[in-house]
C-alpha cells in the first residue's frame, strides 16, 4: 500500500481598500438605469419573437393538420378538446407548446409522432400501424 502524496499550498488574502466597494449615488442610478434599459430592449424583442412564433405555428397547423389530427395532439397534452373548433384547438396546443415548463412533453411528442410517419412510410411495417393522425 502507497502513501498519498503530501500536498502543499499557500492561501493569501486580498483585501479590498473601501473607496473600491462603494458606489456614488450617481454611479447606482446610472448603473439602475442601463439596467433597465437593457431590460425593456431584450423584453420587447422576446415579445416580437413569441407572436412571430405564435404566427408561424399556427399557419403550419392550420395546414398541415386535420381536427382529427389536432384531437390526437391535444389528447396527449390532456388538453380539453370538447366543443373547440379548430382555430381554437390550434391556439390551446400553441399556448401550451410555447410554455417552458411543458418543453420535455412537448419534445417527446415530436419524436414519437417522427416515429410514427418512419414506421408509415416503411413498405413492410405501414401495415401494422393503425394510428391515423
Amino acid at each position: 500500500m502507497t502513501q498519498p502524496t503530501n500536498i502543499k499550498y499557500t492561501l493569501k488574502e486580498f483585501k479590498k481598500k473601501p473607496e473600491d466597494s462603494c458606489l456614488s449615488f450617481d454611479e447606482l442610478e446610472e448603473f439602475i438605469e442601463n439596467r433597465e434599459k437593457e431590460l425593456n430592449t431584450n423584453m420587447s424583442y422576446e415579445d416580437d419573437n413569441y407572436s412571430e412564433m405564435f404566427f408561424i405555428m399556427e399557419e403550419e397547423y392550420s395546414e398541415n393538420y386535420t381536427k382529427k389530427g389536432l384531437e390526437f395532439i391535444a389528447d396527449y397534452y390532456g388538453i380539453n378538446k370538447r366543443r373547440k373548433r379548430k382555430g381554437e384547438l390550434i391556439q390551446e396546443i400553441i399556448i401550451f407548446e410555447q410554455n417552458d415548463l411543458n418543453y420535455d412533453v412537448v419534445e417527446k411528442r415530436k419524436l414519437h409522432w417522427f416515429y410514427l410517419d418512419q414506421l408509415k412510410s416503411d413498405p413492410y411495417l405501414k401495415q401494422y400501424i393503425t394510428i391515423n393522425n
